[in-house]
């Protein structure tokens, strides 16, 4: 439902570095600054960068770990990985890099151009003493940036520009209800902060939904013209139209939490049930740390033979073993 930039506006910022590359570093760091990386001390996260002497690190968009560039005077003469947890190097990097935007307002001299006009002219003269007026004439980011992003582009696209014809999509069968409750929120958050604003007439100053996110009608009409499949948790018959995929929804623990029952008693007895029936069972976790926790809960609830693995191939081996 949100606006986003054309495809073309995101290829223009894409921007492979060959290896011996001659780039000066206060010309990277000016780009990086353009793209929406933001300059730290030490890189931790995806979309920060850090100049020391004669090394930048930097954590690219859509990359697992960061890249340490390694300069001889403006030239690169070598890139490494390295894990922002501990900032050791991992590797090295053969034939370049190539540089994706961390944010979606990039900041060039064009599109601060527009920014700053369309603000005055949206706001008025009194608004140039804004935070976020100063700051993008400075050339400098601010969190939220992305809030004022039709100031900057002269066009919007939608995520439909961004898949071909060919491409398959596929929507969840709730997500008919889920649309509804986001447009209601865009609307909430608008009238808030337009009352806020009235207020404090120095406050944050936002720009009407439609400008930013697509129209309840407008939405209807992409998903109507566009060719999808439709997810259904009913099993229905197979049918030229229908595909079975054998996929049931996953175990949902509401009854328990509703009656104030022990949550991980009940995911032991499922676990057990499964069992019974033949069936592998894999356990998931965002991190090795709460994988560590939930099996140490699960253990004092009586969950015996746990097999800890690092993957999905790895895990169907020990569920099957």
């Amino acid at each position: 439902t949100q606006r986003r930039l054309p495809p073309f506006r995101i290829g223009q910022r894409v921007a492979p570095h060959p290896p011996g590359e001659r780039i000066d570093r206060d010309r990277l760091a000016a780009l990086l600054q353009a793209n929406g990386y933001v300059r730290t001390e030490t890189v931790r996260d995806a979309g920060e960068f850090a100049v020391r002497g004669g090394l930048v690190d930097l954590f690219p968009s859509g990359e697992d770990q960061g890249l340490r560039l390694d300069f001889f005077g403006d030239e690169i003469e070598s890139v490494r990985s390295f894990d922002p947890a501990t900032q050791r190097t991992t590797g090295i990097v053969e034939g370049g890099f190539t540089l994706l935007p961390a944010s979606e307002a990039l900041l060039d001299e064009e599109s601060i151009k527009r920014f700053r006009s369309r603000y005055r002219e949206k706001f008025g003269a009194t608004a140039t003493g804004d935070p976020i007026y100063q700051a993008v004439s400075d050339g400098r980011r601010l969190a939220g940036l992305d809030h004022w992003l039709p100031l900057f582009e002269d066009r919007l696209a939608t995520l439909f520009d961004h898949v071909s014809d060919d491409d398959i999509i596929v929507r969840d069968a709730g997500d008919a209800g889920a649309a509804e409750a986001r447009f209601e929120a865009i609307a909430d958050y608008y009238e808030n902060r337009v009352r806020a604003k009235s207020s404090d007439p120095a406050n944050y100053r936002p720009l009407e939904p439609a400008t930013l996110y697509l129209s309840p009608e407008e939405w209807q009409g992409l998903i109507t013209d566009r060719p999808m499949h439709l997810a259904t948790p009913f099993h229905e018959p197979v049918s030229p139209t229908v595909i079975d995929f054998e996929l049931d929804a996953a175990r949902d623990f509401a009854p328990e939490r509703s009656q104030n029952a022990n949550v991980y008693e009940g995911v032991v007895a499922h676990v057990a049930n499964l069992r019974r029936a033949k069936k592998k069972v894999v356990l998931a976790s965002y991190s090795r740390g709460s994988r560590e926790r939930l099996k140490g809960l699960l253990a004092d609830h009586g969950l015996a033979k746990v097999a800890v693995t690092e993957g999905w191939q790895e895990g169907l081996g020990a569920a099957a073993g």
